[in-house]
């Protein structure tokens, strides 16, 4: 019977916002609640306590570990940064990370691929919002030129809770604290709750 041993890659056992740029181990989280991994073997991880969107490293680095590094968020808990760089971007408790996969690539939702569309559902602002992502700028760190690799909103009216609306449009819809998404068979976020 093989044996399974429980390892920690991220993380230390105090909460806090700490260790960017370096060692995922000695790294802080708080209250990370999703996870999802690259095809690379990075894993994206929803930072909720943080309100960030961060990356595990699936290479090593020089050092003798796996670095860990933002992806998303300025760690301020706000409704901001529209048409903005994620890395500029303000969540506030971001729950699910997923990704549609670039076309002809298997569509796995868990599995988000480094070139693609990431979702974060960003439960306090009541929304589930999007920005693009690829080989050459995997973590968009370039400057906000208000394109397909900036943060916009797919789903819900930012910060207003409430409940369904009847329109069609899905920037018109309201939700109360959504804690998770899907993809369909097309790769496109449909269904979030």
């Amino acid at each position: 019977m093989p044996s399974t041993v429980l390892r920690t890659v991220a993380g230390t056992a105090k909460a806090g916002e700490f260790g960017d740029g370096g060692p995922a181990i000695l790294a802080q989280l708080s209250s990370p609640t999703g996870v999802a991994v690259r095809s690379n073997g990075d894993v994206v991880i929803a930072d909720t306590g943080n309100n960030l969107i961060r990356v595990l490293e699936g290479t090593l680095s020089s050092a003798p570990a796996h670095n860990i590094h933002i992806e998303a968020g300025n760690g301020t808990a706000s409704f901001a940064g529209n048409g903005q760089p994620p890395a500029q971007a303000q969540f506030a408790a971001p729950s699910a990370v997923l990704s549609q996969l670039t076309t002809g690539a298997p569509l796995n939702a868990a599995v988000p691929a480094v070139t693609g569309q990431r979702y974060v559902v960003d439960t306090f602002n009541h929304a589930v919002r999007t920005f693009a992502t690829s080989d050459t700028d995997p973590d968009n760190h370039t400057t906000g030129d208000k394109d397909a690799d900036d943060v916009s909103t797919l789903a819900g009216i930012g910060g207003a809770r409430g409940s369904a609306s009847s329109s069609a449009a899905p920037t018109d819809q309201r939700f109360a604290y959504p804690m998770g998404a899907a993809l369909d068979a097309q790769g496109r976020a449909t269904r979030w709750q």
